[in-house]
Parts: structure tokens; sequence; C-alpha cells
């Protein structure tokens, strides 16, 4: 199983939601909620990876594998650095000023939210002081907050990932 461990990165309130969901319906099978709280409003917790779907590592698996969350989690972060082949972003080139305006992440597998917890992609400018927004876990964008257009154009792959017809 090791080689599958990757580390997910979610929202608190929903991912304690949807465990509780479970629990209600499939009783102590669920095992308990475990997951490293990440500033406040997320969380990190092991899956297992199979290239077609995630399952949660639960708290029962981990009493079967006879390993504790914080090895498991470990296991999972250096699978997803070795994974990390590329530190590729598409970038938005602002002809007037001849720099970058804006950075899109490229990998869209589920574990770019994880990425800007390991990686502090160094090599990205941006005009001001950086900014990150994180639209889902395969989607993370990055400019400056000097950055008008930078901004401009944050708004508008905003507005296209959530179907808007507006344009900034």
């Amino acid at each position: 199983v090791a080689p599958h461990l990757m580390p997910v990165m979610r929202d608190y309130a929903e991912n304690y939601l949807d465990w509780c969901h479970l629990k209600r319906e499939y009783g102590d099978a669920v095992g308990n909620y475990q997951a490293l709280l990440w500033c406040e409003h997320l969380v990190i917790f092991p899956v297992i990876d199979t290239g077609e779907s995630q399952v949660r590592v639960t708290s029962r698996m981990l009493e079967d594998w006879s390993q504790d969350f914080d090895t498991v989690i470990e296991q999972a972060a250096n699978n997803l650095i070795a994974k990390t082949e590329h530190f590729d972003f598409a970038s938005i080139y602002d002809n007037e000023t001849g720099t970058d305006c804006c950075h899109e992440s490229t990998w869209n597998d589920h574990y770019d939210a994880m990425r800007l917890c390991y990686f502090s992609f160094p090599d990205l400018s941006v005009s001001g002081k950086r900014l990150y927004l994180l639209v889902n876990p395969s989607k993370l964008f990055i400019w400056g907050a000097g950055d008008v257009l930078g901004t401009a154009c944050a708004l508008q792959k905003l507005d296209e990932m959530s179907g808007a017809n507006s344009v900034v």
C-alpha cells in the first residue's frame, strides 16, 4: 500500500461533516476521525490513490497495518514529493511591463493544494506580496497583490471555472 499513499488537503468543516455522515451510516466501521489541522480551516489526511480512485485511510486501516497516523502521513508526503517531477506553471505575460502577472498550476491531479504546503515555488515572479488562490485541490493561482492585471486574470479564471459568463 505504501507506494499508493498520497496526502490530500480539504476543507475542515466539509470533511468533518462527510465523516459524521459516514459514521452515522456505518458506525464503528468508519473508525475515528483523524486529520492534521492546517491554518484552522483545512485538514490534511492520507489517501490510497490507485490512479482511478482515492480511498481515505481510516483509523481502522492504521490499526490493521500497525502504523500510526504520523508515519503514514510522512510516507504519503514523501510519495507526493517524489511524484512531483516539475514545478511548471502556465504563466500569463504582461506585454506592457514585460513580466508575468499570473501563474496557474498545471498538475491538475488533486494534489496542487498539498504542493503549496511543501514547495514555495521560488522561481515565480510576482509584483508585490504573493497571493494564492486555491480554487480546488487541483487548481492553484499565484499572482502579486500589486498587480492589477494579475488580479484581473485570477478573477477571470475563477469566473471561467465557476461557469460564470462575466468577463473582468
